[in-house]
């Protein structure tokens, strides 16, 4: 069975809709599913969202994507994103009468009222449109499907997200400074919420591995935090693991790949009693979740790093790969 997976999310982006498809995709290839791939890389005219430079938004015909479309042949379509290469994917679709499938991985939303003061429910409207046309919409956590479903999504699965357990079980101790050691690891931009944690009164020290538009801003305003930008590989799980307590401010993620890839190394993670932590963090065993950032974070420290590995098998990419071919090929 041929999937086409047309996507307005790739590689080189880092995030958290790149790196779930990236390690699915291998998943799905045992299964026997040849995965190809429509992304921005493929094509000449694109240009750099405003202060979101690395992601490229694609301008482009839709009869030269239909053409794509129709050289890869394929026996399923799912459509990943809400971008441009993904409207115009979903018009071929419901043109020539053809099912397809798509998921829903970011508030962007809650991004773009951030920016602009324009009402969330506003996009929503445009955003359920675009789903409900779907023979299936793939969401990563129930409290996330609970929400569209009273916003009247139609046909949401969840599709969780997993970890690699080999690769983040194995690591080496950095010397990041006087301890405890109070990491962020991820996109650093507005919507991450990131200064709830650098605000925080915290005796030790306080690392942000990332890159992003609020970079700069945060350097000169938070001088005794250490910025190390993007890591990655064996780098990213050596911050991962050298971490005491690492700290989730978001509150408009759908899951958080960060927080299980840093349960993995047994590293506990501290964050807000919203949608995707509350999916994933059970108090006391691998993290704390509340309205007391600070809180969590202090208590912790308290928590058996080991069963804070442990629990966190339960995340797998074959599990939730396999959730993901069951609903495409229904």
């Amino acid at each position: 069975m041929k999937l086409l997976l047309v996507t307005d999310a790739w590689k080189p982006q880092v995030n958290g809709v790149v790196r779930s498809y990236l390690n699915t995709i291998p998943e799905l290839e045992k299964m026997g599913m040849k995965v190809e791939i429509i992304h921005p890389e493929l094509f000449k005219l694109r240009f750099a969202l405003p202060s979101y430079n690395e992601i490229k938004v694609v301008i482009t015909r839709k009869k030269t994507l239909k053409n794509m479309m129709d050289q890869i042949n394929p026996d399923r379509i799912h459509i990943a994103t809400e971008g441009p290469l993904g409207y115009l994917a979903r018009k071929i679709c419901l043109t020539e009468k053809k099912g397809f499938s798509t998921s829903f991985h970011t508030r962007f939303p809650e991004y773009i009222q951030q920016r602009t003061k324009i009402p969330a429910s506003f996009f929503y409207f445009f955003i359920k449109h675009f789903h409900n046309k779907a023979k299936k919409v793939l969401v990563p956590t129930p409290s996330m499907q609970a929400e569209l479903i009273k916003m009247k999504f139609k046909n949401t699965v969840v599709w969780s997200r997993g970890v690699n357990h080999e690769k983040f079980g194995h690591y080496q101790k950095l010397d990041l400074g006087p301890g405890p050691i109070f990491s962020y690891i991820g996109r650093v931009a507005s919507e991450k919420n990131i200064q709830a944690f650098l605000d925080l009164d915290l005796d030790g020290t306080k690392v942000v591995v990332g890159d992003g538009p609020q970079l700069n801003k945060l350097k000169k305003k938070y001088t005794d935090v250490k910025f190390v930008g993007y890591q990655f590989g064996q780098d990213l799980v050596n911050y991962y693991a050298s971490s005491d307590v690492m700290v989730f401010p978001s509150k408009t993620d759908t899951f958080g790949n960060v927080v299980t890839e840093a349960n993995a190394t047994g590293t506990p993670v501290a964050a807000y009693d919203v949608t995707g932590p509350k999916d994933i963090i059970v108090n006391g065993i691998n993290g704390y979740i509340g309205d007391d950032l600070k809180e969590n974070v202090m208590n912790c420290l308290n928590i058996d790093r080991k069963k804070c590995q442990e629990y966190t098998k339960k995340f797998n990419w074959y599990e939730c790969s396999k959730v993901f071919y069951d609903n495409i090929i229904s």
